[in-house]
């Protein structure tokens, strides 16, 4: 009976996952887990979305969206199974209202853009589990319009006569590489405050970006069409800004119409300044 039980023993071991001499992964998942090295950035329970493909040739293995607190106690892991290297992103305030084609997310037209951050990883599969140090950039620029002088627009009873409707050739990004998407982008942001606009803009991929300027029907005395501001020469004048940085900053941008005077203001992210919500 004891020799029985030794041999029956001896074959577990020998069909087990971690005693296969050829080391066959086929059947034998690896655990994939993420450390976050600017964790401390974000809240705890803000949802992420997390993409897996193999790697070199791109083929989708799975995605999933989970809480950034189970990625940080490492309760979130991907099984991988059937290849010997991977890559993926993950996406922080990502919202269902972006079109998706693949790897790459663009915002309709007539929408904003997402407040998003993301991550990217590439790894080699390790046997029974491994770890990939990842980092948040922010993906996105918050730019803020402040219009002037509107005391002095006194044929309007005080209100801002003027929408506006911001234009660029860039709808969105690459989830896997970070590179701007080429596409139609144009939204009309509502007014928050007198005179006082925002909206996001991806990672611009070329030098388009323009605002202009409408009369508001019944306020103004003309309705249409009635300016436009390069805006991507009004940033360029006033100390520039790479889309190119790791995290996009934020910009404030003051304008005196009646005065055609421009001031802007380019403020790197700080998480501890700017509430995002996701």
């Amino acid at each position: 009976m004891k020799r029985l039980t030794a041999i029956s023993f001896a074959l577990l071991a020998l069909i087990s996952c971690r005693s296969i001499v050829l080391e066959d992964r086929n059947d034998c998942p690896s655990f994939l887990f993420f450390d976050v090295g600017n964790k401390d950035d974000f809240g705890s329970y803000e949802s992420v979305c997390v993409g897996l493909f193999r790697y070199p040739d791109g083929e989708p293995m799975s995605s999933d969206t989970t809480s950034m607190s189970a990625i940080c106690d490492k309760s979130f892991y991907l099984d991988i199974r059937r290849t010997d290297a991977v890559e993926g992103f993950g996406l922080l305030g990502f919202s269902s209202s972006l079109r998706q084609g693949g790897t790459t997310l663009t915002a309709p037209f007539g929408e904003q853009f997402c407040p998003v951050f993301r991550f990217s990883y590439m790894a080699r599969v390790e046997p029974e589990s491994f770890t990939v140090p990842v980092r948040f950039t922010k993906e996105h620029a918050k730019v803020s319009v402040q219009f002037t002088g509107i005391e002095s627009f006194r044929e309007t009873g005080g209100r801002f006569p003027f929408d506006i409707v911001v234009k660029t050739n860039t709808s969105g990004f690459d989830a896997l590489t970070g590179q701007a998407v080429k596409g139609a982008f144009q939204y009309r942001p509502p007014e928050e405050k007198p005179g006082l606009f925002r909206f996001n803009l991806p990672r611009l991929s070329d030098r388009n970006l323009t605002l202009e300027l409408y009369g508001r029907p019944g306020i103004y005395q003309r309705e249409g069409h009635l300016d436009t501001f390069d805006l991507w020469a009004v940033l360029e004048e006033n100390g520039g800004i790479s889309w190119e940085e790791e995290n996009l900053p934020d910009i404030y941008i003051e304008i005196d119409y009646r005065e055609t005077a421009v001031s802007v203001r380019i403020d790197p992210w700080d998480k501890s300044d700017i509430q995002y919500e996701f």
